[in-house]
């Protein structure tokens, strides 16, 4: 204040004027620094109009174009729904349909007759199958079994093969995790 007054030429001023000089430039200021932040929200509102947007602090907004949004998506499914309806019956009455029919060809409507039906066919595939087979094959490979019961060689993981796996994670190559393996494995080969 003192360097605006002398630069004036003003060598002496009241402390009442001082102080109404304070309060006008603080009630300036004030005004300005309202202004702007006024001129900043507009300019975002508007940027965010026209990037589409949607401000989130109004609630009410957001959940009127959330029911708006779900109201579509349920109209869409029921028109979806009456599209499919005359043909989903239709396909319903034609198995339906070759239902009966197989069930008047085969000389079964109830239940029990149809499980009687599934069951000798299957018992006629399974009898089919076992005859196209040798018996004696069947025997050889059991006597295979016995004579070598552990035809397949067990399998050890070895540090190894856990490095290999792990090293393909691009995240577990660079853990400390894979060094101490490395270290282990080392350890374990000088002392072999």
């Amino acid at each position: 204040m003192h360097m605006t007054v002398s630069k004036y030429g003003l060598t002496n001023i009241s402390s009442e004027a001082e102080r109404c000089l304070s309060l006008s430039v603080e009630e300036y200021l004030l005004r300005l620094i309202t202004r702007a932040r006024k001129m900043s929200k507009q300019r975002v509102v508007i940027e965010k109009t026209k990037h589409q947007i949607v401000i989130t602090r109004d609630i009410r907004k957001e959940i009127a174009s959330i029911n708006q949004k779900a109201e579509e998506w349920d109209r869409r499914q029921a028109e979806v729904a009456e599209e499919l309806l005359p043909q989903r019956k239709e396909k319903h009455d034609e198995v339906t349909a070759a239902n009966v029919a197989v069930r008047a060809a085969v000389g079964g409507n109830d239940l029990a007759s149809r499980w009687q039906l599934m069951y000798k066919e299957a018992q006629q595939k399974r009898e089919g199958l076992g005859g196209s087979v040798p018996r004696n094959m069947h025997t050889h490979n059991f006597r295979m079994q016995e004579e070598h019961p552990n035809l397949e060689e067990t399998r050890r993981i070895s540090l190894e093969d856990l490095i290999a796996a792990l090293e393909t994670d691009p995240q577990m190559s660079k853990s400390p995790w894979i060094h101490r393996l490395y270290e282990r494995l080392w350890q374990s080969s000088e002392k072999q």
